[in-house]
């Protein structure tokens, strides 16, 4: 991870139905964008995002997107930032954000709850040897940043 100095990992916002986000959960996720790229400076052009195929997460990626000024969705959509009760593909995961930090100094992961919350422990003991990391439950649109310059996990809500 060459140039990777943001790995932002957040759930995706709140949905109803088949996993279309609610007004509240696009607002909530648009006010979220803005307060990222105040709180790390994002350069859209130095910024992609990743996410899971479930729906709520790449709407959530979408709405961050337009609100970021990013072009598209430049990382494709990864199985491995699925997670259920029973499992998170975290090292999957994880390949990924280094293929991606390799490239962009901003990473933005959409995931679901149970990998929202482990994934950053995970990262952040195996990667970075930070080990003052928190494990905490993460609700909608909520998440981490980890800043890998300064060797902070930040949670954001």
């Amino acid at each position: 991870m060459k140039k990777l100095k943001n790995l932002i990992i957040l759930r995706h916002g709140p949905f109803e139905g088949r996993g279309f986000l609610t007004t509240e959960g696009k607002a909530h996720v648009s006010e979220r964008a803005r307060q990222l790229k105040k709180l790390c400076g994002l350069d859209p052009a130095a910024t992609t995002i990743v996410c899971s195929r479930e729906l709520r997460t790449l709407m959530t990626a979408q709405c961050m997107i337009s609100v970021l000024g990013l072009e598209e969705l430049r990382g494709c959509c990864h199985q491995q930032f699925f997670s259920n009760d029973v499992m998170c593909d975290t090292s999957g995961a994880i390949e990924v954000i280094k293929r991606y930090g390799e490239n962009y100094e901003n990473l933005i992961v959409v995931t679901h709850s149970e990998m929202a919350a482990t994934l950053p422990h995970v990262f952040c003991l195996d990667v970075i040897s930070l080990t003052d990391t928190m494990f905490r439950s993460v609700g909608y649109g909520q998440g981490f940043v980890i800043n890998l310059e300064k060797r902070i996990c930040e949670f954001v809500n």
